[in-house]
């Protein structure tokens, strides 16, 4: 990052306005584009695969939209974010650095099973697939249908009781999880270099022991079915098309 940086923290963290014309904010905006394409350019030499940023459409090719893109988001959410593409895996890596909490978060969102009777036995669904983590504060987000909002909670915690991400023992099922990590890296975040060198070794640990452990719930695919129901579908089908070819006709 640029020697901008530190000022820029500070300022943002203090809630100091900015324009769109702040040298200092463009120069760390560009170091932070830069940055995403170290992110992947890391992660590709560690899974030997072809990783790639995503954005937004329209600015893969317009650095003033990506730019600006950036700029608003910061000034918004006092945040700097990206997401990274791994081929085959369960989601993209979602990055965030929050210039005000001075936190990192990396989080993958995955579907949730559909074919779970119980809210409990989808949670489990998940947890299985972190018999072995090794990140102490690894955290589960939970998204719920309909106005009920998401909850959230350490993996360990949800472990030794699913019923810790229920709302109020609603037994709906969920129909997504966020798997996240958040370091709060305290005063090496206004260190540009410790800054990035944070930034990248986290990326590293959530991969390995997050990102290609976990998998994203996928429908079985249908069965055969038995003869006569076929004929029905087909029969239906037929009866379904009469109107249609009667209605060519006149």
């Amino acid at each position: 990052m640029p020697q901008d940086w530190k000022d820029v923290v500070q300022s943002i963290r203090v809630n100091d306005p900015f324009g769109k014309s702040d040298t200092r904010i463009n120069n760390v905006i560009d170091g932070w584009i830069q940055e995403e394409r170290e992110l992947s350019l890391i992660m590709s030499k560690t899974t030997g695969r072809a990783c790639s940023t995503r954005r937004r459409r329209g600015t893969d090719t317009d650095i003033v939209a990506l730019r600006s893109g950036h700029i608003d988001q910061l000034s918004k959410t006092g945040c700097l974010a990206t997401s990274i593409q791994v081929p085959d895996a369960a989601a993209p890596i979602d990055v965030k650095a929050d210039l005000r909490s001075r936190a990192i978060a990396y989080e993958m969102k995955i579907r949730a099973p559909e074919d779970r009777k119980r809210a409990t036995a989808s949670i489990n669904w998940l947890t299985r697939q972190f018999e072995k983590c090794e990140i102490p504060d690894l955290e589960v987000r939970a998204h719920w249908p309909g106005r009920t909002l998401a909850t959230r909670a350490t993996l360990e915690e949800i472990k030794s009781d699913p019923n810790t991400l229920l709302v109020n023992g609603n037994m709906i099922l969920p129909h997504a999880f966020d798997v996240i990590w958040s370091r709060d890296i305290g005063a090496a975040f206004d260190s540009r270099k410790k800054f990035i060198s944070e930034l990248e070794s986290g990326i590293l640990e959530f991969y390995k022991h997050a990102g290609e452990k976990v998998i994203s719930w996928q429908p079985p695919p249908p069965k055969k079915r038995e003869s006569s129901t076929i004929e029905e579908i087909v029969e239906e089908s037929t009866v379904a098309e009469v109107p249609l070819d009667v209605e060519r006709d006149l």
